[in-house]
């Protein structure tokens, strides 16, 4: 009892504050002079907020394009075409960065995401301007300025991006048959791996077809977070993005059903490395679906902080020397629900002998209330911290306005949905989502085995 009571305490105080930042972000949501959305006649999707707490602005520019969309072959451009765009500035010859340096920006960025692809700046309000004619550049005038010099810089780039990208699909050998056993041979997200010959192989004219094709002012989100005046902003937006060409918005490829096998193949690879990692890949709802907020709050549960549940038992095996983290990664089609550990070599089995023991109880067991109202309580709060800043608030308007007319029903939806979370719903979600029979496990070893390249055996199977 003396070690639960201040567990609950602080649960029951976490609960209250979450609870009042999820009332406190979606008020803020409603209030009508604080936000404004409105599209211009060529298709431009624009949505303003005013805050005063900030003497800056956040200048966002979110496409509908990511890997999702490439083409057989082509693996890469996406992320290609991102860097091409971000590097450059018609503005300013010295490259995009430079621009933007100039105007003082304290942080600026381009992300490409399996289903979007994001460029933001933060910048002073006497600067805004320019960050508005920048972004209109990267939209309408890319084509004609971009040369083959700049082209094999970025490539470069890419390509070692991807050489320290830590992600069990960005494995040689592994990630497109990791991905066509997740998701079929005809889904967009088969697209997800980037192979490097490809990459490598991209000219110039793959980059200037695939920005015609997507980057449209009707494909496109233009958001603005900070100090501005909206009717200054709408001038501003009509004189730098009204003139770009009107163009039907693309349509993206559409994804067929995901069956899910009642087994899935194993894969076994060498390292050369004194340790063993593993990764436990089980197909999950997509993003907002039923499931979505509770294989977050199971994730949590499992790994996050030293006294969640995987660490606080493997960390009275110290002869182990193991580390895991599991994320819910959740994406517009379809997600995944991952767990990764890394041990002493040889120690991965008793590893994933815990873990499997851990995720059995969790379909058998509901958790306890005090420790969902905890975990509820953190997550909320982290979502709160995200929305008060700037670059967090624009990625959340963004996403939002990406999946619905209405920005505030998706607020709301998205705080509602982990208030609504119940142990009987995470147990129902684990018991879902979480069979050992249908989940991909990848096993990279660094003690010796027979054979010395990737090759796969079916689920259960040895090494």
């Amino acid at each position: 009892m003396t070690v639960r009571k201040p567990f609950v305490f602080t649960a029951l105080v976490l609960g209250a504050l979450a609870l009042c930042a999820s009332r406190e972000a979606r008020a803020q949501s409603r209030d009508s002079n604080t936000i404004t959305r409105y599209q211009l006649a060529n298709g431009l999707d624009v949505v303003l907020e005013e805050r005063r707490d900030t003497p800056r602005v956040a200048v966002q520019v979110e496409y509908r394009v990511g890997m999702r969309d490439q083409l057989d072959g082509y693996g890469g451009l996406a992320h290609l075409t991102e860097h091409v765009m971000f590097s450059w500035a018609r503005a300013n010859r010295r490259g995009g960065v430079a621009f933007l340096e100039t105007v003082g920006a304290s942080s600026f960025n381009g992300q490409t995401s399996p289903d979007s692809t994001r460029y933001y700046e933060i910048v002073s309000a006497s600067a805004l301007e320019r960050a508005i004619a920048f972004e209109s550049d990267r939209m309408g005038f890319l084509l004609d300025h971009v040369g083959q010099r700049a082209l094999a810089s970025e490539i470069s780039i890419v390509l070692r991006e991807n050489a320290e990208n830590v992600n069990v699909f960005t494995i040689a050998g592994l990630g497109p048959a990791l991905l066509r056993s997740l998701y079929g041979a005809a889904h967009p997200y088969r697209f997800l791996f980037e192979d490097p010959a490809q990459v490598a192989g991209l000219e110039l004219d793959d980059v200037r077809w695939f920005h015609q094709r997507w980057y449209a002012p009707s494909n496109a989100t233009l958001v603005l977070v900070g100090d501005f005046e909206t009717n200054n902003a709408r001038s501003l937006i009509q004189r730098y993005f009204g003139g770009l060409a009107t163009v039907p918005r693309p349509a993206r490829a559409a994804a067929p059903p995901i069956r899910t096998p009642s087994e899935r193949p194993r894969f076994f690879a060498r390292s050369t490395a004194a340790s063993d990692s593993f990764w436990l890949i089980y197909p999950s709802p997509a993003l907002f679906a039923e499931d979505d907020a509770e294989l977050d709050i199971l994730s949590d549960a499992l790994t996050r902080g030293r006294t969640a549940r995987l660490p606080r038992v493997l960390d009275a095996m110290p002869e182990l020397a193991c580390t895991v983290v599991s994320q819910q990664s959740s994406l517009e089609l379809a997600s995944t629900f991952q767990i990764r550990g890394q041990s002493r070599a040889g120690g991965s089995e008793s590893v994933l002998t815990v873990t499997d023991a851990m995720l059995a109880e969790l379909r058998s067991t509901e958790i306890p209330q005090s420790e969902l109202e905890a975990l509820r309580a953190r997550r909320l709060l982290s979502m709160r911290q995200m929305h008060q800043t700037l670059e967090g608030r624009a990625f959340f308007l963004g996403l939002y306005a990406r999946r619905s007319a209405s920005i505030d029903a998706m607020l709301a939806r998205d705080f509602d949905r982990y208030l609504s979370v119940t142990p009987a719903t995470v147990r129902r979600a684990a018991s879902r989502w979480l069979d050992a029979n249908k989940r991909i496990l990848v096993l990279r070893s660094g003690t010796p085995r027979a054979q010395s390249s990737p090759r796969t055996a079916t689920a259960g199977g040895s090494p």
